[in-house]
């Protein structure tokens, strides 16, 4: 028997338009999802008006904006899957979104771009003309792969025409070799190079996250690995760049600069309380700005856009928080002054990943009660009323930062 062929709807647009809605798979994806997630933002945003607990306004107005934004945010997704269509015509194509419509003609695309993720594709039309918003598409539509299909077959895939646009370009940068085929296998080993170090940077990322032994080695790798990525940029004689486009031939370093230094930023939330902040602007601000130029210098080849530039500024301030944070604590040689402090409160966390804390009283340095987060057996090892060591140290920077110690019951 015969197997009849798969027509595709887009080949006789001249007579049959079609009108394409997300797809059966997908709306069922987002509603199994978003729905729970839906409700979960609503019970976070009443839980100040039925908890027993005390809060204060702040929180409370917290809770409350957080969790109606996250309401929002839902509903907008679901109603997205709900009405979005993809109307494509034999001179129109034009996007039906919540709240508007965009559209283009053919003879304005100039071109597309596919940016694949995790589990979707998106597909971008440009236009000739800059007065003409592009097109973003999520390929979640039905017939996606038929419509696909049908965009590379009329209009120019602008993705790879820049890639082969950069091969053309390291073919004949004489910097790389003496000759082509020497330059393609520069090409080859800079990419080899910056997986080995994406793999490096993951492995650390691992290790600072949950075995951070020796502490203040893993906290120093953290620190150097993010600017020896940098130097990779320059002693590749421009190869290797910050950051690119998705798919280019360029090997990009941002990301191994940008995983060691979240790692940073999480460890330093974890790991540090500090009674005062005023004197962290002066470090913070002279790392981030000083991290902030090594990139644009070592990056000066690829002419970042005011947008990229900015990104590399907020990368940067990350980095500069971290480091500033983590490197008081870790530099500081003084002695600590210790102040017995009473407990007036133990509470933990349900859930799987349970939390472990108590409520200090008002001592020398803190006018009021604080919640700290301690270890399960601290937690154990301690009741109400008892008394609790507090630790305060000066700080490499300037920023007192405190912890506190615990007696277990043998010592």
């Amino acid at each position: 028997m015969t197997k009849t062929p798969k027509i595709n709807p887009f080949s006789n647009l001249d007579k049959q338009p079609v009108v394409c809605r997300v797809s059966t798979k997908w709306r069922i994806m987002h509603y199994v999802v978003f729905i729970p997630l839906m409700a979960f933002c609503a019970w976070v945003m009443f839980l100040p008006f039925f908890s027993d607990r005390e809060s204060n306004l702040f929180s409370s107005l917290f809770l409350i904006l957080i969790g109606a934004a996250g309401v929002c945010f839902m509903a907008y997704i679901l109603l997205s899957v709900r009405n979005n269509r993809l109307y494509i015509d034999s001179h129109n194509i034009r996007h039906k979104k919540v709240f508007g419509v965009k559209d283009m003609t053919h003879s304005q695309i100039e071109g597309f771009r596919t940016f694949i993720g995790s589990d979707t594709r998106e597909l971008i039309l440009l236009s000739k003309d800059s007065d003409v918003p592009r097109l973003d598409i999520e390929l979640i539509f039905e017939h996606s792969d038929e419509f696909m299909s049908w965009v590379e077959d009329n209009f120019i895939d602008l993705g790879q025409r820049d890639a082969d646009n950069e091969l053309a370009q390291i073919r004949r940068n004489r910097e790389l070799g003496g000759t082509e085929t020497q330059r393609l296998q520069t090409l080859k080993s800079a990419k080899t190079v910056m997986r080995v170090i994406g793999i490096i940077a993951c492995i650390l990322c691992f290790w600072a996250l949950f075995y951070p032994k020796p502490y203040d080695f893993v906290i120093w790798a953290c620190v150097i690995a993010p600017l020896l990525v940098l130097t990779t940029i320059p002693l590749s004689k421009g190869i290797v760049k910050f950051d690119g486009r998705q798919g280019g031939e360029y090997p990009v370093a941002a990301m191994a600069f940008i995983i060691p230094t979240l790692s940073l930023v999480i460890r330093a939330i974890m790991d540090w309380s500090f009674l005062s902040w005023s004197a962290f602007w002066l470090p913070f601000v002279g790392i981030t700005i000083t991290v902030f130029v090594l990139i644009q210098v070592a990056n000066k080849s690829s002419k970042p856009k005011g947008v990229d530039s900015f990104a590399h500024l907020l990368f940067c301030a990350a980095y500069g928080w971290a480091v500033t944070v983590s490197l008081n604590g870790v530099l500081d040689s003084s002695e600590s002054q210790i102040y017995p402090v009473t407990v007036l409160e133990k509470q933990n966390s349900g859930g799987k990943s349970k939390t472990w804390n108590l409520k200090l009283a008002p001592w020398a340095l803190q006018s009021t009660p604080e919640d700290i987060e301690v270890s399960k057996s601290k937690y154990e090892a301690i009741a109400v009323g008892d008394t609790v060591d507090v630790h305060v140290r000066e700080g490499a920077f300037g920023m007192p930062w405190y912890y506190v110690k615990i007696a277990q019951p043998n010592e």
